[in-house]
This record gives C-alpha cells, structure tokens and sequence, in this order.
C-alpha cells in the first residue's frame, strides 16, 4: 500500500500538460495522470492480457479496450476517486479481485479481468450491462435495469462498444454457463 501513498502524494500535472500513451490512441477523455511511470511496454502488456483472458475465459480485445479506456496503459494511473492501475480498479475490488498490489501489472489486469468475468457471468454475456457495471457497479445496473443512464457510463460503455466493433462480435464475450 506505500505505493497508494506515493501516488496521492505526487502533484498533478495539469490536464493541458498531459500527453497520451504513444500505444493507445483514446476517444473522449484526456489521458489519465501517471506519475512516474512510462506506459506498459506492449510486450508486457500482451503477456498479462493473454494470461488473465485463459485464466478467466475473457476475450483480450475487451480487456486491451478497458485498459485503453481505463488508463491508456499507465500502469501508476490513479483516478481522482482513487481507482488504480491500467484496469482502475477501486481498493475494495482490488483486494475482493486479489490484487495485493493493485499498481503490479499482471496483478491489476488478472483482478480486473476476473471482476469482468464475475460480471459476464452475472449479466449472462450483456456486454452493455457489463461495461456499465465495471464503471458504475452492478447495484446501479440492477437499479436501472441495464447500463445506467449516467452520462459518464453512457460514454463509457459507447466508447468500448466503439473500440471493438471493428474487430469482432460482442455476442463472442460472453462467458461461458458453469
């Protein structure tokens, strides 16, 4: 947890002064702040991708679009409501998803990824349900009976929607019955 504290002591850069990750290319959001820290190498990256999507059965292009979408692929990413890593995960979810280290790459895409399968389970594949969930949390979902009607979720879920369109059928992440 010194790490937490090492990113909620650094001083932010204004948003103007920020400059986007050279591998991801965002829609509709400044990139976050990364105190630091360069972003993850591609190589890197696409191992603990690979890994976490075998592990628990999730496509990788949906995880490479909620990092992207996330974090930009900075791996010290710390949201202002205190969201951490390349999958911004808050601190209940990183240790309820057990990531000990929430800022250790494998670990943050590993719980991230599995809080995404938990979730395609719960909503049976509805990958609007699910990205809405993963940003606005599955009591706000179940609230409204889908993604919920915040534009930041709104956003959110079209920006993802967005990213995998050209690359495949949404119906190809849902996750297995058990």
């Amino acid at each position: 947890m010194q790490s937490i504290e090492r990113q909620r002591a650094a001083v932010q850069p204004p948003a103007s002064t920020l400059q986007p990750s050279p591998y991801f290319q965002t829609a509709d959001r400044v990139e976050p702040f990364s105190p630091g820290c360069e972003p993850v190498s591609p190589m890197a990256l696409e191992s603990a991708v690979h890994n976490a999507a075998e592990t628990y059965a999730v496509a990788p292009n949906l995880i490479h679009a909620v990092i992207r979408q996330e974090s930009g692929g900075y791996p010290c990413a710390v949201s202002e409501k205190g969201a951490m890593g390349l999958m911004q995960l808050m601190p209940d979810t990183a240790d309820e998803m057990g990531a000990v280290e929430p800022f250790d790459v494998g670990q943050n895409i590993a719980a991230g990824t599995r809080l995404l399968a938990e979730l395609m389970q719960r909503y049976k594949g509805d990958l609007n349900r699910v990205l809405g969930a993963y940003n606005a949390g599955p009591a706000a979902v179940d609230r409204a009976g889908g993604s919920p009607p915040f534009p930041e979720t709104i956003n959110y879920v079209r920006s993802i929607m967005e990213r995998l369109k050209p690359t495949v059928d949404p119906k190809l992440f849902a996750a297995p019955v058990r």
